[in-house]
């Protein structure tokens, strides 16, 4: 269970995170009580540290806090974040000892420049730290570790390891995904996962109220329960798709800032295991036979290729192909350009298997610009035999795909029609009314339209209006009524049955 939570602070950033923040209330409540200590958050990014950071800073009573944050652009400036972090202290310096006075003064570009080891200089920072400390327990923040110069995290480091009663608490933070500037040997590290089911769908339900349970669900799963994805993804979807209306993009969108982390690793990467590694983001599962023809198709050898994406920790190959983190998937496809991406899905599509006819015409699906009848054909095909085979979600899906490629307003309408039916029977009747309202929405014929209106009062009855519902259909009666008396009377009878359930029986 969540300790009680500060009133200043937002709790959305922070849910699910009771036992982290626990550890580190432990930390600050050491050093307030006279023993120090160190902690070294992990963990992807996204994953919610710069927010854990921001909570204890902002909430600590009583201490003297002092932050730093590692900047890539000045990770080779010699004791930058140092700097930063020793900055508040100057005050102190005379204290030290000269020769340590000195070697620090030179080491931050404050006094002249010193021939000596830098162990005179990581000595002359400890004692700094612990002067200032002193007076009121210290709490030292340092962000962005993987940033950092390489002497600043030494001299950090060295500190850390050799605190005892001091009252100093140190909290650093890095990602998971590369090595640090200096060796963290013997520091405790809090190593932050993805969030649980609960606490992600409460996330989402808080930032998204009006997003659908399996919609939610769906993100949890695919974003592994990375907080900043959990807030992003739900921005780069449509209210469609996020009540359920419409089908999920696969993989999911991510947002910039998620792709921004992410770049740097595959813009280090060949050509050719970038283009691998597309192809793998864009297939619907990990097997590698597809992946590897459809990069022999590319002119790619997919050994060496795949092998220099594992080798940097972006998957894992055993058998099949896994991203190491399924938000890894989502930003190789993201970063892609469109087009990139439509290629990808057309050299999956001939290098699958001929008993592979679903999966080819999904991504023949995917790589099209704009209306394609033929793929529409297709993915009707494979619509209807999910259905027969009792798939309804994904004949959904598969019809809602296939009246998206349709040229004719017909054809879609009908396959809207046929979507809207797979919905109601996976359970989704709120996505199958959206359905028959996008099909009502261009249909002419008034046969056709009647027919529509029926299937959809019948499931819009036991939503939450059943009187609308009864309305629709009686009004509906009255438009056929002169051209097929029959329909007329069917939609009568059917009109009814809301009558019935909310005791208008005269009305009925």
């Amino acid at each position: 269970m969540d300790p009680p939570w500060p009133a200043r602070y937002d709790r959305g950033m922070l849910l699910g995170r009771g036992s982290e923040r626990a550890a580190i209330d432990g930390l600050i409540r050491g050093a307030s009580q006279g023993v120090s200590g160190v902690l070294l958050l992990r963990g992807d990014a996204g994953a919610g540290k710069t927010a854990l950071l921001e909570y204890v800073a902002d909430t600590t009573a009583g201490m003297t806090v002092v932050r730093a944050r590692g900047i890539e652009a000045e990770s080779s400036l010699p004791f930058a974040a140092l700097a930063d972090v020793l900055r508040p202290m100057m005050a102190q310096l005379d204290r030290l000892p000269p020769v340590q006075s000195a070697s620090l003064r030179a080491a931050l570009v404050i006094g002249p420049p010193l021939p000596g080891d830098r162990f005179t200089t990581y000595v002359a920072a400890l004692n700094l730290v612990a002067l200032f400390a002193e007076t009121q327990p210290l709490l030292i923040v340092v962000d962005d570790l993987h940033w950092i110069d390489p002497e600043s995290a030494e001299a950090l480091f060295f500190a850390a390891r050799r605190l005892g009663a001091e009252r100093i608490a140190m909290l650093f933070a890095a990602r998971d995904n590369g090595d640090l500037p200096a060796d963290p040997t013997a520091l405790p590290v809090l190593q932050l996962g993805g969030l649980d089911k609960d606490p992600s769908l409460q996330l989402l339900s808080q930032a998204t109220p009006a997003i659908a349970a399996p919609v939610a669900t769906a993100i949890w799963r695919a974003s592994g329960g990375n907080p900043l994805a959990l807030t992003e993804i739900p921005r780069l979807l449509s209210e469609r798709q996020l009540r359920g209306h419409d089908p999920l993009p696969d993989p999911l969108p991510v947002g910039t800032r998620l792709v921004t982390a992410y770049q740097a690793r595959l813009e280090n990467l060949p050509a050719a295991a970038r283009t691998v590694l597309l192809l793998a983001a864009a297939s619907d599962d990990g097997d590698l036979g597809p992946i590897a023809a459809a990069a022999r198709i590319a002119g790619v050898e997919p050994g060496s290729a795949l092998g220099a994406a594992e080798s940097i920790g972006l998957i894992d190959i055993d058998g099949s192909l896994a991203f190491r983190h399924p938000l890894i998937r989502s930003a190789v496809y993201a970063a892609a350009t469109a087009e990139e991406r439509r290629n990808a899905h057309r050299l999956l599509a001939e290098g699958l298997p001929n008993d592979a006819a679903a999966r080819r015409t999904w991504h023949r699906s995917a790589a099209c610009l704009g209306p394609d009848e033929a793929v529409a054909n297709e993915l009707e095909a494979v619509a209807s035999e999910q259905r027969i085979r009792r798939a309804y979600a994904a004949a959904f899906h598969a019809f809602s795909r296939a009246a998206e490629l349709s040229r004719q307003t017909p054809d879609r309408a009908r396959r809207l029609g046929e979507a809207a039916m797979c919905a109601f029977f996976a359970g989704r009747a709120e996505s199958a009314v959206a359905q028959y309202d996008r099909a009502l929405a261009l249909v002419t014929d008034p046969i056709t339209h009647a027919n529509l209106v029926l299937r959809r009062g019948d499931i819009a009855i036991w939503l939450s209006n059943p009187i609308a519902a009864q309305r629709a259909l009686a009004a509906e009666a009255d438009r056929i009524a002169a051209i097929d008396p029959k329909m007329s009377a069917l939609l009568l009878i059917h009109a009814t049955g809301p009558c019935f359930m909310t005791a208008e029986v005269l009305e009925a």
